[in-house]
C-alpha cells in the first residue's frame, strides 16, 4: 500500500499573484508525483486552503487537479484545517467532497453508510480530525477517540489510519514552534499510520508525520525552510516515510545589519549585494534590521532597490524592514512572537485585563460630518490601540 500524504497547502495565501501562482505550482508538483507514483490513495491533512472562502480561481485550479486524480482512480482523503475550517462547520472541502473530487473523513461527518461506501473494499479505513482556530479541536478528542474505537472494533483486520491537523506533542520540537496546547501520542487510539499536519517543517516520528508545509506562506517561511516538502508512505509489514522536496523556485536571501548606518549607506549596500550575487529568476528576500544612525526607514530609496532587482532579472523581491528602527523608537514596546497565531494569543492575554465596557466606550464614536468611511474606520481603529494601549507595532506584525 503506498500512498501521497500532504498538508498545509494554504492555496490562496499570498496575496502576489506570483507567489500565489508558485503556490498552485507547488500543488500540482504533488499531485503529479502521487499520478507518476502510481499512489493507491492520496491524503491532505488539512489547511488545503488559506481561508475557509478561498478565491474561486484557486478553487477552480484545485478542482481541476483533483479531477486528474479521480480520473485515474486515485482516492483522496481530505481534512479541514484550522485555516480552512469555518465556524458553520460547512467549508470548501465540504463542497469538493460533495463534487465527488475528494472525501471529507472528519470523524464527525463519518455515519456507518459513508464509512461502508468509502471503506468497505478497501484493505484500510481513514479518520480524521479537522483542525479549528486556537486547537480548539483538541476539545473533541474524546469523541474522536471513540469514534475511531468503534471503527476498529468494525474493523479490525484493517490498516488504521488517523489523520490529525493539531500539534502532537512527540513530533513537536520545541526549539521550532511556541505552541502550547498539543495532545500526547499516548492518549491516542493506536493506528498505523498518523497523517499529520498544522506544523509547517517536516517531521517524521516513527510511524507519524508532518510532511511540512507545501510552500512557505510567509516571509519567515521563505527565510528558514526555502521550499515546501511532501511524503511518500508505504505501508505494509514495515512503514517507509520518504519526505520529497517541492521546489518551485530558488530563494536569495540578503540580510543587512543597519546598526549605525543612514538610509543611504543602507541603499548603497543592498545595491553592491545585489551586485555581487546570481539572483536571476529568483525569489529575493531583503531584510535590514537595527537601529539607523541617522534618518528614517521610509528614506532607504527603494526605487534604486526595485531597478537593481529588476536588472539583474529577480523572480519576485520581497522586503522585511519591521525591526529598522531609529534611536527614537529604540526603546518602542513590541510584542515578540514568531506567528500569526501566537501574535493573537499574546493579544488577547494583553486585552484580559479589560472590561466589556471599556471597549464599548472606546468604541462609542459617531461618524463626523462628510467623513468618509475608510478615514473613519482608521480613527475608531486608532482610538481602540490607543486606549486599550495596543503598540502599532503590534498591528503591524498581525498584518505581515
Amino acid at each position: 500500500m503506498k500512498f501521497l500524504h500532504i498538508a498545509d497547502c494554504h492555496l490562496g495565501g499570498w496575496r502576489d499573484e506570483r507567489l500565489m501562482q508558485l503556490n498552485l505550482q507547488a500543488f500540482d508538483k504533488a499531485i503529479d508525483i502521487a499520478l507518476s507514483k502510481h499512489v493507491d490513495f492520496v491524503i491532505i491533512a488539512g489547511d488545503l486552503f488559506d481561508v475557509a472562502v478561498p478565491n474561486m480561481k484557486v478553487v477552480k485550479h484545485v478542482a481541476e487537479k483533483l479531477k486528474q486524480l479521480n480520473e485515474a482512480k486515485i482516492p483522496c482523503y481530505v481534512i479541514a484545517g484550522s485555516h480552512d475550517s469555518s465556524l458553520s462547520g460547512v467549508s470548501i472541502i465540504d463542497v469538493l467532497s460533495s463534487a465527488g473530487l475528494c472525501y471529507n473523513v472528519a470523524f464527525d461527518t463519518l455515519d456507518d453508510d459513508k464509512l461502508e461506501s468509502m471503506f468497505n473494499d478497501k484493505p484500510y479505513v481513514i479518520v480524521g480530525l479537522q483542525g479549528k482556530k486556537r486547537n480548539l479541536e483538541l476539545e473533541n478528542i474524546d469523541e474522536f477517540n471513540n469514534k475511531v474505537n468503534a471503527i476498529k472494533e468494525l474493523w479490525p483486520d484493517k490498516k488504521l489510519i488517523l489523520v490529525l491537523h493539531t500539534n502532537v506533542a512527540e513530533c513537536v520540537d520545541e526549539s521550532l514552534t511556541n505552541f502550547v496546547n498539543k495532545v500526547k501520542l499516548s492518549s491516542l487510539p493506536e493506528a498505523d499510520y498518523y497523517a499529520l499536519g498544522h506544523i509547517h517543517i517536516a517531521k517524521v516520528f516513527n510511524n507519524c508525520c508532518y510532511p511540512g508545509c507545501l510552500f512557505p506562506n510567509s516571509f519567515d517561511e521563505l527565510e528558514k525552510i526555502k521550499h515546501g516538502s511532501c511524503c511518500i508512505v508505504e505501508l505494509n509489514s514495515n512503514t517507509k516515510i520518504e519526505l520529497l522536496p517541492i521546489v518551485v523556485k530558488d530563494v536569495e536571501c540578503i540580510n543587512i545589519d543597519a546598526n549605525n548606518l543612514t538610509p543611504y549607506e543602507i541603499t548603497q549596500q543592498i545595491v553592491k549585494q545585489f551586485e555581487s550575487r546570481d539572483v536571476q529568476d529568483k525569489i529575493v528576500l531583503l531584510k535590514a534590521s537595527g537601529v539607523l544612525k541617522s534618518g528614517k526607514p521610509s528614506e532607504i530609496d527603494l526605487k534604486a532597490v526595485q531597478k537593481i532587482a529588476n536588472e539583474k532579472r529577480v523572480f519576485c523581491l520581497l522586503r522585511n524592514f519591521s525591526k529598522l528602527t531609529t534611536k527614537e523608537f529604540e526603546t518602542a514596546t513590541e510584542i515578540q512572537a514568531s506567528n500569526v497565531e501566537e501574535i493573537e494569543n499574546k493579544l488577547l492575554a494583553k486585552l484580559k485585563q479589560f472590561d466589556v465596557f471599556t471597549l464599548f466606550n472606546l468604541l462609542n464614536i459617531e461618524k463626523q460630518e462628510g467623513e468618509i468611511t475608510a478615514v473613519f474606520n482608521q480613527r475608531l481603529l486608532q482610538s481602540c490601540l490607543n486606549g486599550l494601549k495596543i503598540d502599532n507595532k503590534l498591528l503591524k506584525q498581525l498584518v505581515e
